[in-house]
Parts: structure tokens; sequence; C-alpha cells
């Protein structure tokens, strides 16, 4: 029996999906488990898989076009069947809709005494299709600012407007410019600020003013920060940890033919350090607390694009090699654009490092729905007082951003104090 390869969801925002190229051809054998096609989502490029063997016997969606979730993008059965596309119901055919009523029977004088029927006032096709794209709050919310939701950009599912969508849109017109082109190199300005001229600017060259349009990653990466800054209240703790016992550890075991990096080492002591202080492995869950059993701890890694966060799990329980070997094969992986939505899904910590490019210290916004993440700095010579003397010492800058609806600020710098431990005594995470 034939059956339908729909677009799968792919990540938890996911509506739609790029097929970006097939890798089997229609009349091409397939098995279970092979891959079929490569799918753009919101956060990466993807490989999706048959779950069922077969002969290709048709796709209904071309590479480069863009198809929702759940969509039937391709057909698998054996040679010779086909499945055809199922009709809509409950939708009259034109016969029925153009097909008169007939008369009711009665007297038509008695007819004609009847009062008219009162009209039912029926909304516009326009704003049924708004109505459509929006909810009631949403159209109150454009009715009070005099916005025309037709002019406004959905960034919802289907398009659908959100309440965010008609704030950015209001607070892009507030400030408006009226361009009069006095010639091919100069125009002159004037600047209104709701609808109030402050006054013509000088004649100025002409500037042309490009605008792109969001990619499918760097949307969703909008939506994420946006969300967290908005609902999570961030507060941030700081420390300078001395590097020097860490770099020297990794050094020797570089020599020894087991190579690790900075992060690997910052890994595995945030894994300890979680261990003792596991409220900042905790997440937040509306009116409760989600209690994490495994510590999962998310990487950061950087794209051209944008970034994603694979995911280590179970660091709890992973040695320093092994927490070195998965973490190379994820950014491997994030790199080429080869992740899966499983190994970007589950997080209960993350870490990003910017060190590698100079920065010394900076805050990083939280991963909803995460309690914690961690920023690490550029590990640095700086001077140092020991012993009342003044000594040379590689100091990196860790910082804490955590949810205050689940984490105080004592507790806090507690666990950042074991993380600072655990990496000036390195000789803890070979154990």
């Amino acid at each position: 029996m034939a059956t339908e390869i729909t677009m799968p969801k792919l990540s938890d925002t996911m509506t739609e999906g790029r097929l970006i190229s097939w890798k089997k051809s229609v009349g091409e054998k397939v098995e279970r488990g092979d891959i079929i096609a490569e799918v753009e989502t919101d956060k990466a490029n993807m490989e999706l898989e048959s779950f069922t063997s077969g002969i290709l016997l048709e796709t209904r969606v071309k590479a480069g076009d863009m198809a929702p979730v759940g969509t039937v993008i391709a057909i698998v059965g054996e040679a010779g069947e086909s499945m055809q596309m199922p009709e809509k119901k409950g939708v009259p055919s034109p016969m029925e809709t153009e097909k008169p009523q007939s008369e009711p029977v009665g007297d038509v004088r008695e007819k004609e005494r009847l009062p008219e029927p009162e009209k039912t006032a029926v909304e516009p096709a326009g704003e049924q299709a708004e109505a459509e794209k929006a909810s009631p709050m949403v159209r109150r919310l454009a009715r009070e600012q005099g916005i025309d939701l037709k002019l406004v950009n959905g960034s919802g599912p289907d398009g659908r407007i959100l309440r965010e969508d008609v704030e950015l849109f209001l607070k892009e017109k507030q400030v408006k410019a009226e361009v009069q082109v006095e010639d091919e190199k100069q125009v002159k300005v004037q600047v209104k600020v709701e609808g109030k001229t402050l006054g013509p600017e000088p004649s100025i060259p002409v500037v042309e003013v490009a605008t792109l349009p969001l990619s499918r990653m760097r949307a969703a990466i909008a939506r994420t920060v946006s969300r967290a800054w908005r609902e999570i209240p961030h507060f941030t703790v700081t420390v300078a940890v001395d590097m020097g016992e860490a770099e020297e550890v990794r050094r020797e075991l570089k020599e020894s033919g087991t190579p690790l990096s900075i992060n690997d080492l910052i890994i595995k002591a945030a894994a300890l350090a979680l261990v003792k202080f596991p409220q900042v492995n905790n997440s937040f869950a509306g009116d409760r607390i989600t209690v994490n059993s495994g510590i999962n701890i998310g990487l950061a890694v950087s794209l051209e694009e944008g970034l994603v966060i694979p995911v280590i799990k179970g660091c709890e329980g992973l040695s320093l090699k092994k927490i070195a070997g998965r973490s190379r094969e994820l950014v491997e992986r994030a790199k080429n654009g080869k992740i899966s939505e499983a190994e970007i899904g589950g997080g209960t910590f993350s870490i990003s490092n910017l060190g590698m490019f100079g920065v010394e210290e900076f805050m990083a916004v939280i991963q909803p729905p995460q309690g914690a993440i961690l920023a690490i700095g550029a590990v640095r010579d700086e001077a140092v007082v020991r012993n009342g003397l003044i000594a040379a010492a590689r100091i990196m800058r860790v910082t804490l951003s955590a949810d205050h609806r689940l984490i105080d600020g004592a507790y806090a710098a507690r666990f950042l104090q074991e993380l600072k431990r655990v990496l000036e005594n390195p000789v803890t995470m070979l154990v």
C-alpha cells in the first residue's frame, strides 16, 4: 500500500520547511532509514529519513519550495501503485452555488405585507482575512492606533499577525521623513515626529538604503531572544578565574595524545559545579519549577547565518575525554549543517564562549526554558597580588546570567565559587 511522506516538524518552532534537495529520484528504490531529502528548518539544515520501504513513486514538492508542516511531499509504495490527491470536502460545486432557490408556496400578497427581514451586517472580505490573521486583541490594538493590518507583516505561523508585529509597526511609523528630490544628487528632508514637523534639514546627498529579509534562522533567534529578554528577569554575577593550572593540564594531555580545548575543561567543570548546585540546572515552567535530573549542557556555535546550540547529554556521567570527543563531533556537524533536532534539544544549561575573539567579559541571554547561561571571556595575562607580591597570572572572567525566579544572587555566587575552585584545581576533573 502506498505511503504518504509528509513535511515533519523538525523543531519546536517550525511551522514550515524549505525542501533543499531530493536525495532519491522518482522510481528509485527506498529502504527504511534512507535519506530521501534535505530540509531547511528555522534552525538548521536537516536530513529527512524515510520511515518505510518501497519505490519513490511521486514527489509533490520541488527543490527550493516551501511546504507547511504536515504537507504530503512524496509517495512511497510498490511499483505501479498510485495515490490520488484527497478531494476537498464541504465545498459546494459551482452548479450548487448557482442553483436558484424555489419560491415559497403561499399568497404573494401575504408575502408583500410581511416586513422586510432585518439585514445582518456582513464583514467585508478584507476584514475577514484580517480576522483570520490576527486575534481580537491584536485587531483592537490596531484599531486604537489607526493601523491597517493589511500593511503589517505577520511573524506568526502562516503569517499570523502577533501583538509584537503591531507594536514594531507602530514604532517604525513614529518617525517619518518626507523627501523631496532636488536633483539627482541632493534632497531636502523634513523630519516629522508623530505628525509634528520639526523643520527642514539642509540639503543632503541622496543615500540609498537597502533592506534584507530575515533568514529563517535569524527570525527564530529573534523570537527566542525577544521572548527571553521580555519574560526572564536576568541578573548577572562575574568572577575571575586563574587558568594557569588548567592550561598546563591541557598542554600535558595534548602531548600525551588527548587533545582538549579550554571549552572542554569549562564544560566538565560546569557539570561538576551543577551537581553540587542543582538549582542552576532547573527550568521555570509557569507556576512551578522543573527539576532536571540530567545535566545536558548546550554549547553555542556561531554560524554564518546565526547560531545553534548543540547539546551534550548526560555530562554528569561523562569523562573529560568523552566530553571533548562529543563536543568536537557536535561542533563539526553544526558547522556543516548536519545537526539534527535531537542534538539541539533538551538542554538544561548553556555555555557561550567569545574568548577566541578577544572579548574579555560579556553577558549572554538565557535560552528559554533554561534557568542560566555561562558567558566565557578570553584568557589574558594580568598582574595579581600573591603573598604581598605582584605576579603575572592567566586570568579568565566568567559571567553567569541567571533567572531570578529560580536562583538568588547568593546561590549563583556560590555556584561560581565552585566552578572557580574546580578550574583552578583541574586535577579534580581527571578523577
